[in-house]
């Protein structure tokens, strides 16, 4: 009974110091979730670069025109980038003020509805037309196989009255300090 009774004690004082290295290590984790939480909530320099949040998202709906291709709106080309939206055959017969209605248009007609004009014309000091024309989109937007949104734009001019027309790949990019342009492009 001596040998139970002292296997009791020494159980119990096991015991008793497994309760205390339990209690220890129950505090041990508790402080240790406490610090992850506090890292969670005051990231370093790192975890603030890494950990960014997401951007607010904008929904815009409508048809796949306006807006959902030209962004907020259509900037005026510069003028050196005037001959990256005409149709290369056109632009022998045209002034460099006539290709520039005809860029403008074109511009247009590539965020427009496919088959609504946009038509456009030109003028001297003598307010005497020069040239007209309209460019239109024939075919829907589509994503050619580099990426880049595309569209088809026929570009009509009638000059001294001869009428001619080319049709264009025009595809969103982006061009001097990054403004978005419809430039010809090719598709794949």
């Amino acid at each position: 009974m001596r040998a139970t009774l002292a296997l009791s004690v020494a159980t119990l004082a096991a015991c008793s110091s497994l309760s205390e290295y339990f209690d220890s290590a129950e505090q041990h984790v508790s402080s240790a979730a406490q610090d992850v939480e506090s890292a969670a909530q005051h990231p370093g320099p790192v975890g603030r670069l890494m950990d960014r949040p997401p951007p607010a998202v904008t929904v815009t709906s409508g048809d796949p025109s306006g807006p959902l291709l030209a962004g907020p709106g259509l900037a005026e080309l510069p003028d050196a980038s005037i001959d990256l939206v005409i149709a290369p055959p056109l632009k022998e017969w045209l002034t460099f003020a006539e290709r520039k209605n005809l860029a403008a248009a074109s511009e247009e007609a590539a965020t427009g509805t496919t088959g609504l004009p946009f038509a456009w014309q030109s003028e001297d000091g003598t307010h005497t037309m020069t040239a007209a024309g309209s460019a239109v989109a024939v075919a829907d937007v589509y994503r050619s196989l580099r990426g880049q949104i595309c569209r088809e734009v026929r570009q009509n001019i009638t000059k001294r009255g001869d009428a001619h027309f080319g049709i264009v790949t025009l595809c969103r990019t982006e061009i001097a300090d990054g403004i978005p342009a419809w430039t010809i492009e090719a598709a794949n």
